[in-house]
């Protein structure tokens, strides 16, 4: 599947760390833009998306990651400034990866 830009291998329970997503914590979203379903010997490859598949998932919490320092020093003049950076991060969770039916729903 692909979120954000980023392509994942996903299983049915897999908890994932994306970028920030824009959906409150706590809330279900579907995603549909499936590349690739592996089904035990069973193989859909898509060009670029697998029509009829979906993923469904629980949007868990919103995370920050490690802090990063950005530090700017020159010797002589006594300069020295310190910038600090934390990314933010969603944690979801795939509750399932079902074949979408054909009206819509």
């Amino acid at each position: 599947m692909e979120i954000g830009g980023e392509q994942y291998l996903v299983q049915q329970g897999q908890e994932l760390v994306v970028e920030k997503l824009r959906i409150p914590p706590g809330e279900e979203f579907v995603l549909d833009r499936v590349l690739m379903v592996l089904d035990g010997s069973h193989q859909i490859i898509g060009k670029p998306c697998v029509s009829g598949y979906r993923v469904k998932c629980l949007h868990r919490e919103i995370a920050r990651g490690k802090k990063i320092k950005a530090i700017r020093y020159k010797p002589y003049t006594g300069l020295k400034k310190v910038r600090g950076h934390r990314h933010q991060y969603s944690i979801i969770q795939v509750l399932s990866i079902e074949e979408a039916s054909d009206n819509g729903s």
